[in-house]
């Protein structure tokens, strides 16, 4: 359970230091539903649930999507993040809570 929830956490923790157009309460909600076993996330539902601007999905050829560029932007923004957390450039007690 830990995993999923991990998955929205990050981008949850970017789009609360980045988008003051978030949606927290239902990024919560999505958060605390990852882990149970008809929890499912797309970046569709992410992005309309949450108000999402860091994130982009594009429709793909039979029915799938181009999420390799995104994966990458999302581990590059996680470095990024942790980075800076470490580093002492942003303070983020209390966001993860």
């Amino acid at each position: 359970m830990a995993q999923e929830q991990d998955t929205v956490l990050l981008p949850g923790v970017w789009e609360q230091l980045n988008n003051p157009g978030l949606i927290s309460s239902n990024s919560r909600e999505l958060k605390s539903e990852a882990g149970r076993n008809s929890f499912f996330l797309s970046a569709k539902k992410w992005m309309e649930a949450t108000g999402a601007t860091g994130l982009h999905a594009k429709a793909g050829p039979y029915g799938g999507a181009y999420a390799r560029r995104a994966i990458d932007l999302l581990q590059e923004r996680r470095t990024a993040l942790i980075s800076a957390a470490v580093t002492g450039q942003i303070d983020v007690r209390g966001v993860c809570a």
